[in-house]
């Protein structure tokens, strides 16, 4: 329910596999329960700076392994609905990743930041 970076590295702390926030879609909430089933940590895209910061994580501003995922399916010119069946998300977890990409990478849409991945280096 709460996504304050304080609370959620709380719970990462005291041993949780995943945290959602309240607003994540039934979508998102069956994924990250097959996900953590299957062994793996999530965390809802929408908490994660925020975490990253607060635990002296990487930078929060670098890009997630799933953010430069979704920029390189878009640079092979998948749409948001395609990129979404391909990473087994919901739309509305791709449309939060490019988001975050987008405040990450100071751009206004998608095309600056596929242009700007590519000038990083992020992307191939």
């Amino acid at each position: 329910m709460y996504t304050d970076p304080a609370t959620v590295a709380e719970a990462i702390k005291a041993g949780a596999d995943g945290y959602m926030s309240k607003g994540a879609s039934r979508e998102s909430l069956l994924q990250a329960i097959r996900d953590i089933a299957e062994g793996k940590a999530v965390l809802d895209p929408t908490v994660t700076e925020g975490v990253f910061g607060r635990l002296g994580g990487r930078d929060h501003r670098a890009l997630s392994d799933r953010e430069i995922s979704v920029l390189q399916s878009l640079s092979n010119g998948l749409s948001t609905r395609e990129v979404a069946s391909h990473m087994h998300l919901s739309e509305e977890t791709i449309k939060t990743y490019l988001k975050q990409v987008f405040r990450k990478l100071q751009v206004r849409d998608r095309t600056e930041a596929v242009a700007e991945a590519f000038r990083r280096g992020l992307i191939h």
